[in-house]
């Protein structure tokens, strides 16, 4: 079964938007918009929960009930928040609807919702997956204006304004969407999924793709899903421009200055080199051959191993012996610097390569040019979310799941469904399948993963013990380093306000000031849902104290029966870091024996 050209062309379909606004504790809903590019529908209530009979939701899915269409209904971030409200709905106001529901993590990739009755069924989506940023900044770029200001959203309730607040959003992600199908179907050739990646991979297929893709067996395929690593993220040394880190403010200064460079579209750039395609029979430790290899290593000590190592669910370039599925670029890398001590082989796959992406990249990138006349901030978007979504497609995994709720007694018995946990009085199950698709051959995945780590790696070499920080395709470092305008070349991201103070507390946590005064700080996964961090984050993290952090129910925490904020205190745990770190702040690998 291998990877066919799509040769039909699709065509836009109609689909329809719809949005809520809720009290500030993320409990009650009293207001619902929906529109289809010609007209507005509002239902408001008092904030009621989602379950309530009288509720805005509930109001406007009796309504949605009433009318079948085939259209589906779009909400901007819906599968963290709008459709959650509309699932609670559902469980307790309507008991002859069932659910179906793809998740994707923690959140609703596609809700799928059926009349047992009737017959007549309704999908919810989220545009966020397809356009994954703010709606505000989505409307900025495809049409030129953002959301309604609000000066006090706790009162937003009782504030005239709410209409219009809530109009514009309709209106605006209806435009935002359609502009975006435009210039997807009519300028790439493309054609929509539900997901970036999933759009991505229909338009390489519609319009780019040359030659069929054949499958590879399943021995390759566990073979190059083993060797499919992340980016490379990790602190080299703690500080610049300081002695000691001020917990309250940072008001370092420094004669020099540390610099970040990052690759210019490092994917895309990995993309354009010959790909992995075709099973070889062949065996043994073949460096020289695009593959994987199962086998032992010993690395040889070093500042910058290049090598990974996935252990305790974390991702460390350590020094030692260990065994893992390597790329054989990487390991030909790591031979070239005199790092790969020992290399001990189990097993192996290899592939004959070829050139297949090439003109997708060249043809989306040039929609990125800015020096052209013709240049559309918009189009530039599109292209650029299809250059970073379309290789991890081909990773996506086989196991897969589905939750129903109030499935008929067939299905559970057919598809062999589990129950699930609930507080909620409703039959809830999940249904988890291994299918395997044409797109799924990991080894392009992991191919192009393996070329950025090396494309990083040998940046992470040039400037040695220079190494502050790295982060998937960017170096923070006092070296100066060779820059250019082409794929794959750096380029110095701050070159115009070079940073004056840093401190690197460990994988997406540090804090910079610029040269101009302006301060960043950066701690993925400890803001609270919907607000920014406070300015002294990263301060309060570096002094062993936690943040406040708070997260809005999930689905899977609806079908429990918990709903709403949930509020923790997390710390940043120091406790098993990448790199070992000395007091002065510099660091050194560290040394594993895992064989």
């Amino acid at each position: 079964m291998s990877l066919e050209p799509i040769r039909k062309r699709g065509k836009i379909k109609p689909f329809e938007v719809w949005d809520i606004e809720t009290s500030t504790d993320l409990k009650r809903v009293y207001l619902v918009g929906w529109y289809d590019g010609r007209r507005y529908r509002y239902w408001e209530s008092i904030p009621l929960p989602p379950e309530h009979p009288d509720s805005a939701i509930s109001q406007f899915l009796r309504w949605r009930w009433s009318v079948p269409t085939r259209r589906p209904q779009y909400a901007h971030n819906g599968g963290n928040f709008d459709a959650v409200f509309a699932l609670s709905s559902i469980i307790s106001q309507f008991p002859s609807l069932t659910v179906e529901i793809v998740p994707s993590q923690s959140s609703i990739l596609c809700m799928k919702v059926t009349d047992k009755v009737s017959g007549n069924h309704w999908q919810f989506l989220d545009s966020a997956r397809t356009l994954p940023d703010s709606l505000d900044n989505l409307g900025k770029c495809f049409c030129n204006q953002g959301k309604l200001e609000v000066e006090d959203y706790e009162t937003l309730h009782l504030n005239p304004k709410r209409f219009d607040y809530l109009k514009r959003d309709c209106v605006l992600l209806y435009d935002v969407l359609s502009k975006y199908f435009r210039l997807l179907y009519d300028k790439l050739g493309g054609q929509a999924g539900i997901s970036a990646a999933s759009t991505s991979l229909a338009t390489y297929r519609s319009t780019y793709q040359s030659r069929p893709l054949p499958e590879i067996s399943e021995h390759a395929a566990k073979l190059a899903r083993a060797g499919y690593y992340g980016g490379r993220c990790e602190p080299f040394r703690r500080e610049f421009g300081g002695q000691e880190f001020d917990r309250r403010r940072v008001d370092a200064q420094s004669d020099r200055i540390l610099r970040c460079y990052d690759v210019n579209s490092m994917y895309p750039w990995a993309m354009r080199q010959p790909q992995p395609i075709e099973e070889l029979d062949i065996e043994g430790p073949h460096l020289e051959l695009a593959g994987f290899i199962d086998c032992t290593v010993t690395v040889s000590d070093c500042h910058v191993p290049i090598l990974p190592c996935r252990t305790n669910n974390r991702l460390l370039f350590p020094i030692g012996r260990w065994r893992g599925v390597f790329s054989t670029v990487e390991l030909r890398l790591a031979k070239e610097n005199g790092q790969l001590q020992r290399i001990d082989y189990h097993d192996s796959v290899y592939f004959r390569t070829a050139d297949i992406f090439s003109e997708y990249v060249d043809s989306l990138y040039a929609f990125r040019d800015k020096s052209k006349p013709d240049w559309d901030l918009a189009l530039d978007r599109v292209s650029k979310l299809g250059l970073n979504t379309l290789y991890g497609k081909f990773g996506s995994q086989e196991t897969r799941e589905t939750i129903h709720i109030r499935p008929t007694f067939d299905a559970m018995v057919d598809k062999q469904m589990q129950q699930m946990p609930s507080s909620l009085n409703v039959d809830c199950y999940i249904e988890r399948t291994t299918k395997h698709t044409a797109y799924m051959l990991p080894q392009i995945s992991a191919w192009i993963t393996a070329l950025g780590r090396c494309r990083l790696a040998e940046g992470l070499l040039g400037v040695g013990s220079d190494a502050y920080y790295c982060d998937t395709d960017s170096i923070y470092t006092t070296r100066e380093m060779a820059c250019g305008t082409h794929l794959g070349e750096w380029k110095d991201e701050y070159i115009n306000d070079p940073i004056v103070y840093a401190y690197f507390l460990s994988p997406k946590v540090y804090v910079l000031r610029h040269q101009s005064g302006k301060t960043t700080n950066k701690a993925k996964g400890f803001s609270k849902f919907g607000e920014k961090l406070p300015p002294d984050a990263v301060a309060i993290l570096a002094s062993g104290k936690g943040l406040e952090v708070s997260r809005f129910a999930k689905v899977r925490s609806v079908i429990r029966g918990d709903f709403g904020l949930m509020l923790s205190s997390k710390r940043c745990h120091m406790d098993y870091e990448k790199r070992i770190f000395h007091n002065d702040g510099s660091s050194e690998p560290r040394r594993v024996d895992l064989e």
